[in-house]
Protein backbone atom coordinates (compact mmCIF):
# COMPACT_ATOMS: atom_id res chain seq x y z
CA UNK A 1 0.00 0.00 0.00
CA UNK A 2 1.64 3.21 -0.94
CA UNK A 3 0.55 7.01 -1.08
CA UNK A 4 1.90 9.01 -3.46
CA UNK A 5 4.29 11.57 -1.63
CA UNK A 6 3.96 13.80 -4.78
CA UNK A 7 0.60 14.87 -3.31
CA UNK A 8 1.47 14.60 -0.01
CA UNK A 9 3.60 17.56 -0.89
CA UNK A 10 0.51 19.13 -2.50
CA UNK A 11 -1.24 18.88 0.45
CA UNK A 12 1.43 20.65 2.23
CA UNK A 13 1.30 23.58 -0.07
CA UNK A 14 -2.04 23.84 -0.38
CA UNK A 15 -2.93 24.38 3.43
CA UNK A 16 0.31 26.44 4.44
CA UNK A 17 -0.77 29.77 5.45
CA UNK A 18 1.03 31.49 2.97
CA UNK A 19 -1.09 30.15 0.02
CA UNK A 20 -4.54 30.44 1.96
CA UNK A 21 -6.94 31.33 -1.22
CA UNK A 22 -9.05 33.85 -1.09
CA UNK A 23 -10.39 33.54 -3.79
CA UNK A 24 -18.39 9.16 -12.73
CA UNK A 25 -17.78 11.95 -8.08
CA UNK A 26 -16.92 11.82 -11.33
CA UNK A 27 -14.21 8.84 -12.38
CA UNK A 28 -13.36 9.20 -16.32
CA UNK A 29 -11.88 7.67 -18.48
CA UNK A 30 -8.02 7.21 -19.26
CA UNK A 31 -5.92 8.82 -16.47
CA UNK A 32 -8.66 11.21 -15.51
CA UNK A 33 -10.09 11.25 -12.17
CA UNK A 34 -11.73 14.42 -10.58
CA UNK A 35 -13.04 13.08 -7.64
CA UNK A 36 -13.23 16.42 -5.95
CA UNK A 37 -16.82 17.80 -4.50
CA UNK A 38 -18.01 14.35 -4.14
CA UNK A 39 -21.71 13.90 -5.23
CA UNK A 40 -21.80 17.90 -5.65
CA UNK A 41 -19.04 18.06 -8.28
CA UNK A 42 -20.87 18.31 -11.61
CA UNK A 43 -21.57 20.87 -14.16
CA UNK A 44 -24.86 22.30 -12.31
CA UNK A 45 -22.88 21.94 -8.96
CA UNK A 46 -23.22 25.54 -6.66
CA UNK A 47 -19.78 24.98 -4.68
CA UNK A 48 -16.29 25.93 -5.40
CA UNK A 49 -15.85 22.93 -7.66
CA UNK A 50 -17.30 25.00 -10.60
CA UNK A 51 -14.26 26.65 -11.45
CA UNK A 52 -13.23 23.08 -12.94
CA UNK A 53 -16.52 21.50 -13.64
CA UNK A 54 -18.48 24.98 -15.13
CA UNK A 55 -17.50 28.18 -14.35
CA UNK A 56 -20.81 29.61 -15.64
CA UNK A 57 -22.01 27.87 -12.20
CA UNK A 58 -20.12 30.20 -9.83
CA UNK A 59 -23.29 33.12 -9.38
CA UNK A 60 -25.61 30.42 -7.36
CA UNK A 61 -23.20 31.19 -4.33
CA UNK A 62 -23.29 34.57 -2.72
CA UNK A 63 -21.09 36.60 -0.58
CA UNK A 64 -17.50 34.61 -0.13
CA UNK A 65 -17.32 30.31 0.22
CA UNK A 66 -14.46 28.60 0.79
CA UNK A 67 -13.80 24.86 0.05
CA UNK A 68 -11.73 21.78 1.15
CA UNK A 69 -12.20 18.86 0.22
CA UNK A 70 -10.13 15.12 -0.11
CA UNK A 71 -10.34 11.64 -1.85
CA UNK A 72 -8.99 8.93 -0.42
CA UNK A 73 -8.52 6.99 -3.75
CA UNK A 74 -8.14 2.96 -3.28
CA UNK A 75 -7.19 0.98 -6.64
CA UNK A 76 -7.02 -2.87 -6.51
CA UNK A 77 -5.82 -4.19 -9.53
CA UNK A 78 -4.64 -8.23 -11.08
CA UNK A 79 -3.55 -9.07 -14.52
CA UNK A 80 -3.22 -12.93 -15.37
CA UNK A 81 -1.11 -13.44 -18.05
CA UNK A 82 -0.48 -16.94 -19.34
CA UNK A 83 2.80 -17.44 -21.47
CA UNK A 84 2.79 -15.87 -24.99
CA UNK A 85 5.10 -17.53 -27.60
CA UNK A 86 7.03 -14.60 -28.22
CA UNK A 87 7.89 -14.86 -23.92
CA UNK A 88 11.01 -16.17 -22.57
CA UNK A 89 9.56 -19.13 -20.80
CA UNK A 90 13.51 -20.18 -19.78
CA UNK A 91 12.66 -19.82 -16.13
CA UNK A 92 9.08 -21.03 -15.05
CA UNK A 93 6.90 -18.16 -13.54
CA UNK A 94 9.36 -15.73 -14.58
CA UNK A 95 7.34 -13.97 -17.54
CA UNK A 96 3.89 -15.65 -16.90
CA UNK A 97 1.45 -15.54 -14.09
CA UNK A 98 -0.16 -13.44 -12.09
CA UNK A 99 0.95 -9.59 -11.08
CA UNK A 100 -1.53 -7.46 -8.35
CA UNK A 101 -1.16 -4.22 -6.58
CA UNK A 102 -3.30 -2.60 -3.85
CA UNK A 103 -2.49 1.11 -4.22
CA UNK A 104 -3.81 4.35 -2.16
CA UNK A 105 -3.79 7.93 -3.67
CA UNK A 106 -4.52 10.95 -1.60
CA UNK A 107 -6.03 14.05 -3.67
CA UNK A 108 -6.97 17.19 -2.18
CA UNK A 109 -9.30 20.06 -3.46
CA UNK A 110 -8.80 23.79 -2.42
CA UNK A 111 -11.20 26.39 -3.75
CA UNK A 112 -13.20 29.56 -2.80
CA UNK A 113 -15.86 31.92 -4.75
CA UNK A 114 -16.84 35.27 -4.08
CA UNK A 115 -20.10 37.15 -5.35
CA UNK A 116 -20.71 40.52 -6.05
CA UNK A 117 -23.16 41.51 -7.71
CA UNK A 118 -24.02 40.09 -10.92
CA UNK A 119 -20.38 39.23 -10.79
CA UNK A 120 -19.02 36.09 -9.81
CA UNK A 121 -14.79 35.44 -8.86
CA UNK A 122 -12.84 31.86 -8.03
CA UNK A 123 -9.89 30.29 -7.30
CA UNK A 124 -8.80 26.67 -7.47
CA UNK A 125 -5.90 24.33 -6.63
CA UNK A 126 -6.47 20.51 -7.52
CA UNK A 127 -5.25 17.33 -9.64
CA UNK A 128 -7.92 16.20 -12.01
CA UNK A 129 -5.43 13.97 -13.87
CA UNK A 130 -3.06 11.65 -12.61
CA UNK A 131 -2.97 8.33 -10.50
CA UNK A 132 -0.12 6.35 -8.63
CA UNK A 133 1.07 2.91 -8.95
CA UNK A 134 3.50 -0.03 -7.18
CA UNK A 135 3.00 -3.47 -8.12
CA UNK A 136 3.70 -6.28 -5.73
CA UNK A 137 6.64 -7.82 -6.19
CA UNK A 138 6.61 -11.78 -6.92
CA UNK A 139 8.57 -13.62 -3.39
CA UNK A 140 9.27 -16.93 -5.21
CA UNK A 141 12.12 -14.88 -6.92
CA UNK A 142 13.25 -13.33 -3.83
CA UNK A 143 17.27 -13.90 -2.78
CA UNK A 144 17.44 -16.40 -6.05
CA UNK A 145 19.64 -16.09 -9.07
CA UNK A 146 17.71 -13.83 -10.63
CA UNK A 147 16.81 -10.69 -9.22
CA UNK A 148 14.47 -9.38 -11.70
CA UNK A 149 11.19 -11.32 -12.28
CA UNK A 150 11.05 -10.53 -8.42
CA UNK A 151 9.24 -7.25 -9.69
CA UNK A 152 6.91 -9.17 -11.14
CA UNK A 153 5.46 -10.75 -14.17
CA UNK A 154 4.31 -7.13 -15.03
CA UNK A 155 7.36 -5.26 -14.45
CA UNK A 156 8.17 -5.02 -18.89
CA UNK A 157 5.06 -2.71 -18.44
CA UNK A 158 5.53 -1.14 -15.21
CA UNK A 159 7.02 -1.70 -11.38
CA UNK A 160 5.96 1.56 -10.54
CA UNK A 161 5.76 4.82 -11.42
CA UNK A 162 3.16 8.04 -10.89
CA UNK A 163 1.53 10.79 -13.45
CA UNK A 164 0.44 14.00 -11.72
CA UNK A 165 -1.01 16.81 -13.45
CA UNK A 166 -2.05 20.12 -10.62
CA UNK A 167 -4.45 22.95 -11.65
CA UNK A 168 -4.05 26.62 -10.13
CA UNK A 169 -7.55 28.41 -11.62
CA UNK A 170 -8.54 31.30 -11.46
CA UNK A 171 -12.33 31.70 -12.76
CA UNK A 172 -14.82 34.73 -13.11
CA UNK A 173 -18.77 34.43 -14.35
CA UNK A 174 -20.93 37.23 -14.65
CA UNK A 175 -25.11 37.00 -14.92
CA UNK A 176 -26.31 37.79 -18.36
CA UNK A 177 -30.07 37.58 -17.64
CA UNK A 178 -31.89 37.00 -14.48
CA UNK A 179 -31.47 33.12 -14.70
CA UNK A 180 -28.18 32.57 -17.30
CA UNK A 181 -25.07 32.98 -16.11
CA UNK A 182 -21.99 32.30 -18.31
CA UNK A 183 -18.08 31.79 -16.83
CA UNK A 184 -14.16 31.72 -18.46
CA UNK A 185 -11.36 29.90 -16.34
CA UNK A 186 -7.80 30.37 -17.13
CA UNK A 187 -5.23 27.21 -15.49
CA UNK A 188 -1.89 26.91 -15.24
CA UNK A 189 -0.95 23.24 -15.30
CA UNK A 190 1.77 21.46 -13.93
CA UNK A 191 2.60 18.13 -14.36
CA UNK A 192 5.10 15.42 -13.60
CA UNK A 193 5.40 11.82 -14.64
CA UNK A 194 8.00 9.38 -13.20
CA UNK A 195 8.15 5.78 -14.17
CA UNK A 196 10.00 2.50 -13.64
CA UNK A 197 9.84 -0.56 -15.36
CA UNK A 198 12.35 -3.30 -16.71
CA UNK A 199 13.47 -3.34 -20.53
CA UNK A 200 15.80 -4.71 -23.06
CA UNK A 201 17.27 -2.81 -26.07
CA UNK A 202 14.96 -4.82 -28.41
CA UNK A 203 11.79 -4.60 -26.87
CA UNK A 204 11.32 -7.95 -25.09
CA UNK A 205 11.53 -10.13 -22.36
CA UNK A 206 14.62 -11.69 -22.75
CA UNK A 207 16.13 -12.74 -19.23
CA UNK A 208 19.42 -12.61 -19.97
CA UNK A 209 19.37 -9.28 -21.36
CA UNK A 210 16.50 -7.76 -18.84
CA UNK A 211 17.79 -3.87 -17.04
CA UNK A 212 16.09 -1.36 -16.23
CA UNK A 213 14.42 2.20 -17.14
CA UNK A 214 13.87 4.82 -14.91
CA UNK A 215 12.59 8.33 -15.80
CA UNK A 216 11.45 11.56 -14.49
CA UNK A 217 10.11 14.44 -16.39
CA UNK A 218 7.74 17.45 -15.45
CA UNK A 219 6.76 20.98 -17.42
CA UNK A 220 3.99 23.93 -17.19
CA UNK A 221 1.23 23.84 -19.65
CA UNK A 222 -2.23 26.51 -19.45
CA UNK A 223 -5.44 25.35 -20.70
CA UNK A 224 -9.09 27.66 -20.34
CA UNK A 225 -12.85 26.34 -19.50
CA UNK A 226 -15.76 27.87 -20.53
CA UNK A 227 -19.46 27.43 -19.02
CA UNK A 228 -23.12 28.17 -18.96
CA UNK A 229 -25.40 27.51 -16.43
CA UNK A 230 -29.54 28.25 -17.30
CA UNK A 231 -32.02 28.47 -14.03
CA UNK A 232 -35.10 27.38 -16.56
CA UNK A 233 -37.47 27.14 -13.96
CA UNK A 234 -36.95 29.05 -11.09
CA UNK A 235 -35.90 27.30 -8.03
CA UNK A 236 -36.76 23.96 -9.65
CA UNK A 237 -34.69 23.42 -13.04
CA UNK A 238 -30.74 23.94 -13.88
CA UNK A 239 -28.95 22.92 -17.14
CA UNK A 240 -25.64 23.39 -17.12
CA UNK A 241 -23.09 23.15 -20.36
CA UNK A 242 -18.91 23.26 -19.78
CA UNK A 243 -15.74 22.90 -22.27
CA UNK A 244 -12.67 22.11 -20.50
CA UNK A 245 -9.50 22.64 -23.41
CA UNK A 246 -7.05 20.33 -23.61
CA UNK A 247 -3.15 21.83 -21.84
CA UNK A 248 -2.09 23.96 -24.19
CA UNK A 249 -5.62 23.84 -26.11
CA UNK A 250 -4.22 21.15 -28.57
CA UNK A 251 -3.50 19.12 -26.24
CA UNK A 252 -0.31 18.66 -27.13
CA UNK A 253 2.68 19.11 -24.98
CA UNK A 254 6.42 18.13 -24.07
CA UNK A 255 8.06 17.05 -20.53
CA UNK A 256 11.65 17.77 -19.73
CA UNK A 257 13.52 15.53 -17.65
CA UNK A 258 16.26 12.63 -17.11
CA UNK A 259 16.62 8.99 -18.29
CA UNK A 260 18.47 6.27 -16.85
CA UNK A 261 18.79 2.65 -18.67
CA UNK A 262 20.73 0.30 -17.61
CA UNK A 263 20.95 -2.91 -19.48
CA UNK A 264 23.56 -5.64 -18.23
CA UNK A 265 26.29 -6.25 -17.99
CA UNK A 266 26.82 -2.00 -18.32
CA UNK A 267 26.70 0.02 -14.66
CA UNK A 268 24.82 2.82 -14.75
CA UNK A 269 26.06 5.81 -16.90
CA UNK A 270 24.85 9.66 -16.63
CA UNK A 271 21.74 9.81 -16.95
CA UNK A 272 20.05 11.17 -20.72
CA UNK A 273 18.52 14.71 -20.86
CA UNK A 274 15.08 13.67 -22.71
CA UNK A 275 11.57 15.34 -23.34
CA UNK A 276 8.74 13.20 -23.49
CA UNK A 277 6.01 14.32 -25.66
CA UNK A 278 2.41 13.01 -25.08
CA UNK A 279 -1.77 15.06 -25.88
CA UNK A 280 -4.40 14.85 -23.41
CA UNK A 281 -8.10 15.20 -24.08
CA UNK A 282 -10.36 18.32 -24.09
CA UNK A 283 -13.66 17.64 -21.92
CA UNK A 284 -17.29 18.39 -22.25
CA UNK A 285 -19.60 18.09 -19.82
CA UNK A 286 -23.33 18.61 -19.30
CA UNK A 287 -25.93 18.41 -16.40
CA UNK A 288 -29.33 18.58 -15.24
CA UNK A 289 -30.96 18.83 -11.96
CA UNK A 290 -34.39 18.97 -11.16
CA UNK A 291 -36.37 19.67 -8.10
CA UNK A 292 -40.38 18.19 -8.22
CA UNK A 293 -40.22 19.02 -4.27
CA UNK A 294 -38.43 20.99 -2.31
CA UNK A 295 -37.17 18.30 -0.13
CA UNK A 296 -36.06 16.08 -3.52
CA UNK A 297 -33.48 16.68 -5.90
CA UNK A 298 -32.66 14.65 -8.94
CA UNK A 299 -29.28 14.68 -11.03
CA UNK A 300 -28.28 13.51 -14.55
CA UNK A 301 -24.88 14.93 -15.35
CA UNK A 302 -22.62 13.01 -18.31
CA UNK A 303 -19.16 14.19 -20.47
CA UNK A 304 -17.47 13.50 -23.19
CA UNK A 305 -13.79 13.21 -23.15
CA UNK A 306 -11.30 12.88 -26.46
CA UNK A 307 -9.27 10.54 -25.43
CA UNK A 308 -8.41 9.63 -29.31
CA UNK A 309 -5.86 12.47 -28.79
CA UNK A 310 -3.83 9.81 -27.06
CA UNK A 311 -1.96 8.14 -29.82
CA UNK A 312 1.54 7.86 -28.16
CA UNK A 313 3.59 8.50 -25.53
CA UNK A 314 6.81 8.95 -26.62
CA UNK A 315 10.60 9.81 -25.03
CA UNK A 316 13.17 11.33 -26.88
CA UNK A 317 16.68 12.87 -26.57
CA UNK A 318 16.41 16.67 -25.73
CA UNK A 319 15.76 18.65 -29.08
CA UNK A 320 14.43 15.60 -30.82
CA UNK A 321 10.89 15.67 -32.44
CA UNK A 322 8.79 12.78 -31.44
CA UNK A 323 7.08 11.50 -34.88
CA UNK A 324 6.17 7.83 -34.90
CA UNK A 325 4.92 5.92 -37.53
CA UNK A 326 1.59 3.95 -38.10
CA UNK A 327 3.46 0.65 -36.68
CA UNK A 328 5.52 2.46 -33.99
CA UNK A 329 8.89 3.19 -35.90
CA UNK A 330 10.64 6.07 -35.69
CA UNK A 331 9.10 8.54 -38.48
CA UNK A 332 12.31 10.04 -39.14
CA UNK A 333 15.05 8.14 -38.28
CA UNK A 334 18.28 9.83 -39.84
CA UNK A 335 17.54 13.07 -37.80
CA UNK A 336 15.43 12.18 -34.46
CA UNK A 337 16.73 10.09 -31.95
CA UNK A 338 13.42 8.16 -29.92
CA UNK A 339 14.87 6.43 -27.13
CA UNK A 340 10.93 4.86 -26.06
CA UNK A 341 7.60 5.26 -27.18
CA UNK A 342 4.23 3.86 -25.82
CA UNK A 343 1.99 3.16 -28.64
CA UNK A 344 -1.72 3.88 -27.05
CA UNK A 345 -4.12 4.68 -29.77
CA UNK A 346 -6.73 5.36 -27.26
CA UNK A 347 -10.46 6.27 -28.13
CA UNK A 348 -13.08 9.34 -26.92
CA UNK A 349 -14.74 7.73 -23.40
CA UNK A 350 -18.18 8.72 -22.17
CA UNK A 351 -19.44 8.96 -18.67
CA UNK A 352 -23.34 9.43 -17.33
CA UNK A 353 -24.29 9.36 -13.66
CA UNK A 354 -27.99 9.39 -12.10
CA UNK A 355 -28.06 10.42 -8.56
CA UNK A 356 -30.65 12.03 -6.31
CA UNK A 357 -30.90 13.93 -2.85
CA UNK A 358 -33.43 13.99 0.05
CA UNK A 359 -33.30 16.33 2.76
CA UNK A 360 -34.64 15.78 6.35
CA UNK A 361 -36.45 19.36 6.58
CA UNK A 362 -37.10 22.43 4.10
CA UNK A 363 -34.43 23.92 6.02
CA UNK A 364 -32.18 21.74 4.07
CA UNK A 365 -29.93 20.75 7.40
CA UNK A 366 -29.73 17.44 6.68
CA UNK A 367 -28.76 15.94 3.05
CA UNK A 368 -29.00 12.10 1.74
CA UNK A 369 -28.12 11.07 -1.95
CA UNK A 370 -27.14 8.53 -3.88
CA UNK A 371 -26.30 7.68 -7.39
CA UNK A 372 -25.24 5.10 -9.99
CA UNK A 373 -23.17 5.61 -12.99
CA UNK A 374 -20.97 4.02 -16.14
CA UNK A 375 -18.00 4.76 -17.67
CA UNK A 376 -16.25 3.79 -20.67
CA UNK A 377 -12.55 2.51 -21.64
CA UNK A 378 -10.41 4.60 -23.18
CA UNK A 379 -7.75 1.91 -24.00
CA UNK A 380 -8.21 -0.77 -27.25
CA UNK A 381 -7.83 -4.24 -26.11
CA UNK A 382 -4.61 -4.34 -28.75
CA UNK A 383 -2.89 -1.25 -26.77
CA UNK A 384 -4.09 -2.79 -23.24
CA UNK A 385 -0.90 -3.34 -20.69
CA UNK A 386 -1.01 -3.35 -16.85
CA UNK A 387 1.46 -0.19 -17.12
CA UNK A 388 -1.61 2.05 -18.10
CA UNK A 389 -5.24 0.20 -18.27
CA UNK A 390 -8.56 0.90 -18.35
CA UNK A 391 -11.92 -0.65 -18.41
CA UNK A 392 -15.72 -0.19 -18.71
CA UNK A 393 -17.09 0.57 -15.11
CA UNK A 394 -20.07 0.66 -13.15
CA UNK A 395 -20.42 2.64 -9.62
CA UNK A 396 -22.64 3.54 -6.89
CA UNK A 397 -22.39 5.90 -4.76
CA UNK A 398 -23.37 7.29 -1.40
CA UNK A 399 -22.95 9.67 1.51
CA UNK A 400 -24.73 13.17 2.96
CA UNK A 401 -24.09 16.41 3.94
CA UNK A 402 -25.07 18.34 6.85
CA UNK A 403 -25.39 21.78 8.24
CA UNK A 404 -23.29 22.86 11.18
CA UNK A 405 -25.08 26.53 12.15
CA UNK A 406 -26.42 28.99 9.29
CA UNK A 407 -22.39 29.16 7.58
CA UNK A 408 -20.76 25.47 7.46
CA UNK A 409 -21.60 22.17 6.00
CA UNK A 410 -19.64 19.03 6.35
CA UNK A 411 -19.98 16.35 3.35
CA UNK A 412 -18.87 12.62 2.48
CA UNK A 413 -19.33 10.25 0.16
CA UNK A 414 -18.21 6.78 -1.05
CA UNK A 415 -17.92 5.50 -4.73
CA UNK A 416 -17.44 2.51 -5.43
CA UNK A 417 -16.35 1.78 -9.47
CA UNK A 418 -16.73 -1.63 -10.74
CA UNK A 419 -14.20 -2.64 -13.27
CA UNK A 420 -15.49 -5.06 -15.63
CA UNK A 421 -13.45 -7.71 -16.44
CA UNK A 422 -11.31 -7.50 -19.54
CA UNK A 423 -9.96 -10.62 -21.18
CA UNK A 424 -7.37 -9.85 -24.42
CA UNK A 425 -5.55 -13.26 -24.53
CA UNK A 426 -4.17 -13.13 -28.15
CA UNK A 427 -5.28 -9.50 -28.84
CA UNK A 428 -2.87 -7.72 -27.83
CA UNK A 429 -0.12 -6.70 -31.16
CA UNK A 430 2.70 -4.81 -28.64
CA UNK A 431 4.88 -7.54 -29.72
CA UNK A 432 4.26 -6.64 -33.33
CA UNK A 433 5.21 -2.89 -33.23
CA UNK A 434 8.76 -1.75 -34.54
CA UNK A 435 10.99 -0.14 -32.42
CA UNK A 436 11.02 2.12 -30.40
CA UNK A 437 7.66 1.04 -29.41
CA UNK A 438 7.31 -2.83 -29.28
CA UNK A 439 7.14 -3.99 -25.97
CA UNK A 440 6.11 -7.61 -24.39
CA UNK A 441 2.75 -8.97 -25.13
CA UNK A 442 -0.37 -7.66 -23.03
CA UNK A 443 -2.48 -9.71 -23.21
CA UNK A 444 -4.52 -11.52 -19.87
CA UNK A 445 -7.30 -11.33 -17.72
CA UNK A 446 -7.71 -8.16 -16.06
CA UNK A 447 -9.39 -7.27 -12.84
CA UNK A 448 -10.04 -4.73 -10.52
CA UNK A 449 -12.01 -1.90 -8.54
CA UNK A 450 -11.41 1.37 -7.51
CA UNK A 451 -13.28 3.52 -4.33
CA UNK A 452 -13.23 6.79 -4.03
CA UNK A 453 -13.67 7.81 -0.10
CA UNK A 454 -14.25 11.92 -0.33
CA UNK A 455 -15.15 14.37 2.41
CA UNK A 456 -14.66 18.08 2.76
CA UNK A 457 -15.84 21.04 4.40
CA UNK A 458 -17.41 24.38 3.06
CA UNK A 459 -17.44 27.81 5.15
CA UNK A 460 -19.49 30.77 3.82
CA UNK A 461 -19.07 34.22 5.06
Amino acid sequence: MRIDSRCAVFIAVTLAPSVTLAPSVAHAGGFAFPTFGGEHGHATTANATAVYYNPGAMTQSDGFNLMLDGTLVMRKQTWAHPAFPTDDTSVPGANEGRAKLFNVLFSPFLGGTLKVGDFALGAGAYAPFGGAARWDGNSAFQNGPRSGPEDGVQRFHNISGSLTSIYFTGAAAYEIASMVSIGLSLNAIDTEVIETRARTPSGDNNLNAEGRSFFEVSGWQWSFGIGVLAEAIEEKLWLGLSYQSAPNVDGRFQLDGKLTQVNPPVRPGEPAKVELSQRYPDILRWGVRFRPAKVVELRLNGDLERWSHMQNQCLALEDNPCEIARLGGNANPGTAQILQNAKRNWVDTRQIDFGGSWWTNEDHDVELYASVGYDSSAVPSFTLEPGLSDARKVSIAFGGRIAIGDSVHLQATYTHAHMMERNNIGNSELTLLDQPSRSPDGGGLYRGWIGFLNGGVEVGF
